[in-house]
């Protein structure tokens, strides 16, 4: 099974990219073999999520990286190399999350993370407009990824 996790909070302005697209593949036809799902901050129902029948995870969070806000990119975790024992109940610590899930299970073979730069996290402030044109492109990008993960193609190229 492939699991799409939206990550982030509405209420702080552009970290709420992440569950915007999943609300927005929420009525895509995705197939049988998908499941999409807003996380938010429950770090540790991710965890038990993605244990034991999640062969993908696509997390769709904010991330780090030194590029213009409103960038998306794609990024292939390798997960044997995954070791990481904290988890933060306040916010998501995906390494963390990844370790528990094969504590109580076996976790994911594969992570993916589409991952957008942040303008703002403002609390109480709406997504950014940069950042409401990168929830489209994501949309399109994600729905990519599933077919190229059927197909056991390459994903760090989107």
């Amino acid at each position: 099974m492939i699991l799409v996790a939206g990550i982030g909070n509405d209420l702080l302005g552009d970290d709420g990219f992440g569950p915007s697209v999943v609300r927005r593949l929420v009525g895509a036809d995705l197939g049988p073999d998908v499941r999409v799902l807003d996380v938010g901050l429950r770090g540790v129902h991710l965890a038990y999520d993605i244990a034991d029948d999640v062969d993908t995870l696509i997390v769709v969070d904010l991330v780090a990286i030194v590029e213009p806000p409103g960038t998306v990119v794609v990024l292939d975790a390798d997960v044997d190399e995954i070791t990481r024992q904290s988890l933060d109940g306040h916010g998501i610590d995906l390494l963390g999350v990844i370790e528990l899930a094969r504590q109580i299970g076996r976790g994911p073979r594969q992570v993916l993370v589409v991952g957008c730069t942040p303008v703002s996290c403002e609390p109480g402030a709406s997504l950014s407009p940069l950042i409401v044109e990168a929830v489209e492109r994501t949309t399109s990008i994600v729905t990519d990824l599933v077919s190229r993960v059927r197909r056991d193609a390459p994903c760090s190229d989107a």
